[in-house]
């Protein structure tokens, strides 16, 4: 799997998660990689993770399956899956 590295304005909208994550994670799933930037990156499943800067609460999915330079972008559920359902609010 190709990793794409984020970088300016992305980076800033999508900020990289911790290793404190938290969740039902398993940890066999759980790995890193070195960034072009040196920093490590969290990624679970093969999928680096990052957090949407509009999601300022726990349990906030308002950036599920936004599309945002270039590529869609999806929650993986705790079996490392994309889970590709558009985000709807319901009042």
């Amino acid at each position: 799997m190709r990793h794409r590295h984020l970088r300016g304005g992305v980076a800033a909208a999508r900020g990289d998660v911790g290793a404190d994550g938290g969740g039902e994670l398993q940890q066999s799933l759980v790995t890193t990689l070195r960034r072009p930037d040196g920093q490590l990156q969290v990624v679970y499943a093969g999928h680096p993770l990052y957090r949407w800067a509009g999601d300022v609460k726990a349990g906030m999915i308002t950036g599920q399956a936004v599309v945002n330079q270039g590529g869609a972008w999806y929650v993986i559920s705790p079996s490392g899956q994309q889970i590709i359902t558009r985000f709807s609010v319901i009042h």
